[in-house]
């Protein structure tokens, strides 16, 4: 007799199709955001991530959440988007912060202290969003229930 084992792979699997093929039903911006800035405010269908959940009740993503205000942010976190995708963020506080550094000290070639204000500009900008997404204080909690 052949023992079967089940791979959870296999189901995760199946979900990503019906997903897929749920998300290519609803079109390219599903729920109206888009990766990089947005040239206007984002039409969001938020009903969108709440008939997703409904019909799989897995952790939704975000893609492409820079911009969107904390209203918003907390609109669609509550309706099931466990993670956030906040790339364009990052980069704008990563790139800008370079350029701050370089514009207040033109003479200065000191890479150590560059990346010194690079990093505190990128953990300003991570810790707003973590605040704004209410998980400020959380990661015990997680870590606890999932460890």
């Amino acid at each position: 007799m052949k023992t079967r084992i089940f791979d959870s792979r296999m189901l995760i699997g199946q979900r990503q199709k019906k997903m897929s093929f749920y998300m290519q039903s609803l079109g390219e911006e599903a729920i109206g955001t888009a990766h990089g800035l947005y040239k206007a405010s984002p039409e969001l269908k938020p009903e969108r991530v709440t008939e997703l959940v409904e019909l799989h009740p897995i952790p939704m993503v975000l893609h492409g959440g820079t911009g969107l205000s904390a209203d918003q942010f907390a609109d669609l976190i509550s309706r099931g988007c466990a993670k956030v995708n906040i790339s364009t963020a990052l980069k704008i506080a990563f790139v800008e912060s370079h350029r701050e550094y370089l514009e207040a000290n033109p003479g200065k070639h000191d890479p150590p202290s560059m990346l010194k204000h690079v990093r505190e500009a990128v953990k300003a900008m991570a810790e707003h969003h973590i605040g704004m997404f209410g998980s400020a204080g959380r990661a015990q909690a997680v870590s606890a229930t999932t460890g």
